[in-house]
């Protein structure tokens, strides 16, 4: 007795021509396409709640068979609630909602460090405070709420009383430079001025 092998696929190849993908909305003609993220896309336009048929084929071989039911409003989608998979069907569009949202976190991410200011904590080390959100950050948008170096809580307010102290610290710094710089002036006049007498 022969063992028949199938040549069937068993998982789904996104953008490859032998791969495609057809979905159907409920009571509406078929659109077909070569990737999970393009099934997303097509349901994108659809009101909350339309129910999705999706077969993945290879070639002319039916590998996967999937409903789903979309979620969020017109032009919006917000997730997709998978109500039964077969083949290779099972995890492909949960794989791209997934990717899609690691995507939309970089890019928030992104748009946050771009807004982020760098402000002093009172021992010096440097944080990220997004004026938007009026949030401390860490370099991947995670809130803090101490600083790494001291652990002192962080505020606006702390921060601005430590930058005044510092200012004040500064300005009486100056000022005594300044008397000492005025002080080596007068010294230096007044050496000239003994040199002077002893010539004459």
């Amino acid at each position: 007795m022969k063992m028949v092998l199938s040549l069937r696929p068993m998982t789904f190849q996104e953008k490859h021509r032998s791969y495609t993908l057809n979905i159907y909305p409920e009571g509406q003609r078929g659109i077909v396409t070569t990737s999970a993220e393009r099934c997303l896309q097509a349901m994108t336009p659809f009101p909350d709640g339309t129910l999705f048929t999706i077969e993945a084929n290879y070639r002319e071989d039916l590998i996967g068979t999937g409903r789903y039911r979309k979620q969020g409003l017109f032009d919006q989608l917000v997730s997709v609630e998978t109500l039964e998979a077969s083949g290779a069907m099972m995890g492909l569009l949960e794989t791209a909602l997934a990717r899609r949202e690691a995507k939309q976190r970089e890019t928030l991410q992104a748009e946050q460090l771009s807004r982020c200011v760098i402000l002093p904590c009172r021992c010096g080390h440097e944080v990220s405070y997004d004026p938007q959100e009026q949030i401390f950050v860490t370099l991947l948008g995670g809130v803090i709420i101490t600083c790494d170096a001291c652990r002192t809580v962080l505020s606006l307010q702390a921060i601005e009383q430590s930058l005044q102290r510092r200012i004040l610290a500064l300005q009486a710094e100056l000022r005594q430079q300044q008397d000492h710089l005025a002080l080596v002036g007068e010294l230096q006049r007044s050496m000239a001025g003994a040199k002077e007498g002893v010539k004459r």
